[in-house]
């Protein structure tokens, strides 16, 4: 096992902590935990995109880590404002569904886009 790192992530709008990201490097996995203000706690493990994976962690270059990661796989990014924000600054959230799954959650960030928050 590699070296733990974790930074915290700050809200573009108000300044609160948005999430903890956790880096756990492994000579297989990359494994980034993220917690985010409502203290719900995700984990992604990958394989694929390693270097780069380890470069935007390393830079905080979060809408590259979340395009690797897989697009919306943080859940706080705006991709038109290209910020990021707490749960408390993006308003107007609700879940989509189909045919009755739950499919993903929108939100409309402070600057009034709508976005894919979760996915």
């Amino acid at each position: 096992m590699g070296l733990k790192e974790d930074k915290t992530v700050i809200c573009d709008n108000c300044g609160k902590a948005v999430a903890n990201l956790i880096f756990l490097p492994d000579k297989d996995d990359l494994e980034i935990i993220f917690i985010n203000v409502s203290k719900s706690t995700h984990h992604l493990k990958t394989r694929e995109n390693k270097l780069e994976i380890i470069k935007a962690f390393y830079k905080i270059d979060l809408i590259a880590l979340d395009k690797l990661l897989g697009n919306n796989a943080l859940g706080f990014i705006c991709y038109h404002c290209k910020k990021h924000y707490c749960s408390e600054c993006w308003t107007n959230c609700y879940d989509i569904y189909d045919e009755g799954y739950y499919d993903y959650t929108l939100g409309t960030c402070p600057n009034g886009h709508e976005c894919i928050i979760l996915d």
